[in-house]
Order: C-alpha cells, then sequence, then structure tokens
C-alpha cells in the first residue's frame, strides 16, 4: 500500500463562506485525497469563536480557529482578513507532523505563521503557494510585507496560479516563473444541471456573461468602459457591494 502524503493547507477562511478562494480550497479538500494518495489537514480561521478540531474521514482533518475580531468586535473581517494568534501554535505544531504545505494567498496571517512554524522545524517542508491574485488595495501594509513575500516565493517549492495572465502581469511572480505553474480552475458540473438564473430570451448570438460576486476586484468598471461605444450587451450574473451601482 502507497503511503499517502500529508499536507497541511492553510486558508483564512472555509466554505460556505462565499468567496472564491474557499471554493477552490475546498475543492482541492474534498476531490484530492479521492484521487491521489494524499491525506490533508485544512487549517482556518472561524467565522465567529468557534474552535472545532474534526476528523471528516480517514483522509480528511478540519481544525477551525477561533476569530479574534469576531470575539472583540462582532466581526469576521477586518481589512478584509480574519485574525486568529492560535494560528501560529498550531502551525508550528502541525508542521512537524506533515510532509508539505499549501499556503493559499492572499493570506499576511498565514505567511507569517510559515515564518513563526519554520524556527524549531528540525527537517524542511516544502511550501507550494496558491497565488490566487495581488494585493493591491493595502500598499503600506504590502510594502512593510514585501520582503517576507519575496522570501516566501523565493523558499517556496512551487507555485501555482489559475491562469498565464497572472503569471504575466505580477510583478511578485516573474522572478519565480520557472517554478510557477498554471493550474486552471476546477468546474464541478454538477452544481449547474438545474439553472436558477433565467437567461433572456431577447439576447443575441454574441454577448458578454459575467458571473460572480459584484466586488470592485473583479473588474467589472473595466469591462464596462472598455464597451463604452459597442453594441454588445453584458449579461451579469451575482450580487455584491457593488449590485446597484452596476445596475
Amino acid at each position: 500500500m502507497t503511503e499517502r502524503i500529508r499536507i497541511l493547507m492553510l486558508n483564512k477562511l472555509r466554505w460556505p463562506w462565499v468567496g472564491g478562494v474557499e471554493r477552490v480550497a475546498e475543492q482541492i479538500f474534498e476531490r484530492l485525497p479521492e484521487r491521489y494518495p494524499v491525506s490533508m489537514t485544512y487549517v482556518y480561521i472561524s467565522q465567529t469563536d468557534c474552535f472545532q478540531d474534526q476528523k471528516i474521514s480517514e483522509h480528511q482533518r478540519a481544525i477551525e480557529l477561533p476569530n479574534f475580531f469576531y470575539t472583540w468586535f462582532r466581526r469576521t473581517l477586518i481589512g478584509r482578513m480574519p485574525w486568529s494568534f492560535r494560528l501560529f501554535a498550531w502551525v508550528r505544531r502541525q508542521a512537524c507532523e506533515h510532509d508539505a504545505m499549501l499556503l493559499h494567498w492572499p493570506f499576511p496571517l498565514g505567511l507569517l505563521a510559515w515564518l513563526w512554524a519554520g524556527v524549531g522545524v528540525r527537517r524542511a517542508m516544502p511550501l507550494h503557494v496558491f497565488w490566487h491574485s495581488d494585493v493591491r488595495r493595502y500598499p503600506l501594509i504590502m510594502f512593510f510585507l514585501g520582503p517576507l513575500l519575496r522570501y516566501m516565493l523565493k523558499k517556496s517549492a512551487g507555485i501555482i496560479v489559475t491562469s498565464p495572465q497572472m503569471l504575466q502581469y505580477s510583478p511578485w511572480l516573474q522572478a519565480y516563473a520557472a517554478k510557477t505553474h498554471v493550474v486552471p480552475l476546477g468546474v464541478p458540473l454538477g452544481r449547474f444541471k438545474n439553472p436558477v438564473v433565467p437567461v433572456p430570451d431577447h439576447l443575441p448570438d454574441k454577448f458578454f456573461l459575467c458571473v460572480g460576486r459584484l466586488a470592485a476586484y473583479k473588474g467589472y468598471d473595466v469591462l464596462l468602459n472598455a464597451l463604452k461605444g459597442q453594441s454588445w450587451p453584458v449579461l451579469i450574473v451575482g450580487q455584491g457591494p457593488l449590485e446597484q451601482e452596476l445596475k
């Protein structure tokens, strides 16, 4: 029997928190142990002050850590990020029990926890970074985190992006192109057997379709500005803070 590779996966939150990163992380957590000889421990921060150490299956374990922001301010996120002081201790403890780590970025606290875990760990544990996006809204924070982030990318065994464009245009990744791998996002087709959004019957044969959370970082404004003066219609499906503005 093949010995399973033990993977420690870090992410800021977990599905059903609404987010593309959380969906991807959940797909990896659910499907990877089914298809390959790996076992996974998923460490993430709670939406509340909940703590759980749950064995979901023989090869799946989920560790949910209390959210400091919820405990003190009754909020899940501040600056679009959660916080848990327990993350440092748990990552350092689990690092000695796993063969590799997968960190979903952006997650600055996960970066700091990885650095903390490296102190006192007797053996080197390969780190793989799933790079979902650059951080552009907080330049001051990135100014201070920049050297640590470059150090993490330099030390990582591999970097995963979901499109060639991310690698081409990210100023953080270009120096590490040789170890960056493009892995397109997977689509669970079973979710789309019964569509819940009616498609307007007056649409022409060709049109733009955008499906996603209606948030600024998705770039809807870029698309709409690019189509000014054009006759191509745009069908936008989703909910979020920009809903009224886009309408």
